[in-house]
Parts: structure tokens; sequence; C-alpha cells
């Protein structure tokens, strides 16, 4: 998966740009700075599957980020910005050899950010997936 077709195809309005732009570059700061990249290969390093390490870690770094902002992060760039770290995560994996990071462990990542994130943030995913089925049902 390129991460620039993904970044190229983010389809969002002018105003929120800027706090986009901004969520990713904390997030890479986050990701890959000297005092937090060991903590990042840490999580890398830990027995389980690479998908859901990702997945968790991203929204870990995208719950933090929000916090930290003290709630004024829009939350209409959450998920794309946690979608483009995640793609950046995955490359690191793959060029820096810890692993190879398939298409299919993307998308099951992507799957485990969304929940891990609906978690992080405490709502509950069945109400949403609900409402959501009943919009496309109207």
């Amino acid at each position: 998966m390129n991460i620039d077709d993904v970044q190229n195809n983010i389809q969002l309005p002018p105003e929120m740009q800027d706090a986009y732009a901004r969520v990713v570059a904390a997030g890479m700061k986050v990701l890959f700075s000297k005092q937090t990249h060991d903590a990042m290969l840490q999580q890398l390093s830990a027995p389980g599957d690479t998908a859901t390490k990702l997945g968790q870690g991203i929204a870990k770094v995208i719950v933090f980020l929000f916090n930290e902002s003290n709630g004024t992060m829009p939350q209409d760039v959450i998920v794309p910005a946690a979608m483009i770290l995640l793609l950046k995560a995955a490359d690191f994996v793959n060029q820096s050899g810890k692993g190879q990071v398939s298409d299919e462990e993307i998308g099951r990542a992507m799957e485990i950010l969304i929940d891990s994130l609906f978690e992080g943030f405490g709502e509950d995913r069945s109400e949403f997936d609900a409402a959501l089925g009943q919009e496309v049902a109207t």
C-alpha cells in the first residue's frame, strides 16, 4: 500500500488541512523522536501479531495526542491522520528489517485501529455500527 497514494486521496475540507498536518507531524514526533522511539521499538518487538501491535499502538498515539490537546483536536482529522501514521509505522517496519507488513496485515491493522480508537475514546462501536446500518437502510 503506497502512503502517497493514500495521502493524496484523503479528502478533507480546506479548514481541516492544517489541523490534519499538525496531528500527523505530532504523531511522527511521538513515533520517531529520540525520547519515544525506543518505546515504539519495544512495542513492535513484543509478542503478538504485527497488525494488532500497529493498530493498537497508533490508536494509543492518537488518544495521547487528543488528550495532550485538551480535546481541541478536530474529530474530523483523527481517522485520516491515524491511517497515515499507521502506514508510516508499517513502512518503518518494512524498511528497518524488523519484518514485512503485507497489505492484508495493513488492512487488519486498520480495522484494529478503528476498534481501538472507539475503545480509547470510550465509545461503543456497536452503537455506531447500528446507527450506520440504519442510515444506510434509509
